[in-house]
């Protein structure tokens, strides 16, 4: 039986399901392939772990990451750092392997101390204290974010992922089998790639949500000021009480290693400890509204000097 003579006993439905197959296959003979597998959208923390998630699980997966922000960007960012929790620190170290740059670039944690206040005293000694007094086993950091972002983005050019650098203006989804279309914008110039799967990992401005209408407003309406200050505060010396400095039981040899809180009422300020102390510039305005902003407990603590 000839191939005509076969068509002409498929139902109307069966060769119109034929029809639409051999037209899909026509189609995409004729696509191109698509530059890369992966195309991620961002270069902070989230777009670079995932790229070398990616690579490390997929080597032969074609991966492009495009990122607003050249880098290396400078270690002191517009974030106050960050302050790994147990499981964050064993992703970081375990995981990606970053041991080495955690144990040499980052600092260790050695706990929190939380001081709270009682009928206005201002001797800390005499505040009630919750902290931890020595190193725990279970290893934590504090970490500067522009240095870390850098150490990732090396370790992705070091394992053959490719980065762009460029705004994201619109991702054309494609149909089918069809590879999306990102545009991206360096300078003046406009740039298309195509990727088989497009994730979008570049923070607040993410173009997928907003493209998708995926974003919602939330209730949560809260506010902080951060500062960084250029030279080293010790706890230590806020009292000269011998039995109080005793709490510490490594002693006064890691102060820089303890995040303080402290808290009044409803208002709280931190003290958290970085790799490099620097400072820049600020307005007269913010300067003020930053002292106004943390003047509160630590205002009203009586310090030995």
């Amino acid at each position: 039986m000839n191939v005509q003579a076969q068509l002409s006993q498929l139902s109307k439905e069966s060769r119109e399901a034929l029809a639409q197959k051999i037209k899909s296959r026509l189609l995409n003979a004729e696509t191109a392939r698509p530059d890369h597998d992966v195309a991620v959208i961002g270069g902070g923390v989230a777009a670079l772990t995932l790229a070398l998630e990616i690579r490390r699980a997929r080597p032969e997966t074609r991966i492009r990451l495009i990122e607003s922000t050249a880098h290396p960007v400078p270690e002191i960012t517009h974030t106050v750092g960050e302050s790994t929790v147990e499981i964050a620190a064993q992703y970081l170290r375990d995981r990606l392997g970053l041991a080495d740059h955690l144990s040499t670039s980052q600092i260790r944690k050695m706990g929190l101390r939380m001081f709270f206040s009682h009928d206005g005293n201002t001797d800390i000694a005499q505040r009630v204290e919750l902290g931890s007094s020595a190193f725990t086993p279970q290893v934590t950091y504090q970490i500067d974010r522009g240095r870390l972002e850098n150490e990732l983005n090396r370790r992705c050019l070091s394992e053959g992922i490719e980065i762009a650098t460029g705004r994201v203006r619109s991702v054309d989804f494609g149909g089918g089998d069809r590879p999306h279309t990102i545009c991206v914008q360096h300078g003046d110039t406009l740039t298309h790639t195509t990727a088989r799967w497009v994730v979008d990992a570049s923070g607040r401005n993410r173009a997928l949500p907003r493209k998708l209408d995926l974003r919602r407003a939330n209730d949560h309406n809260c506010n902080a000021v951060w500062l960084r200050i250029a030279t080293e505060i010790d706890i230590g010396r806020w009292s000269a009480d011998e039995s109080w400095q005793a709490r510490l039981v490594l002693g006064l040899a890691y102060p820089a290693r303890l995040g303080i809180h402290q808290r009044r009422h409803c208002r709280r300020s931190w003290l958290s400890p970085v790799r490099r102390f620097q400072h820049t510039r600020q307005s007269p305005s913010l300067a003020r509204g930053v002292r106004t902003a943390v003047r509160g407990d630590a205002g009203r603590i009586r310090t030995p000097d």
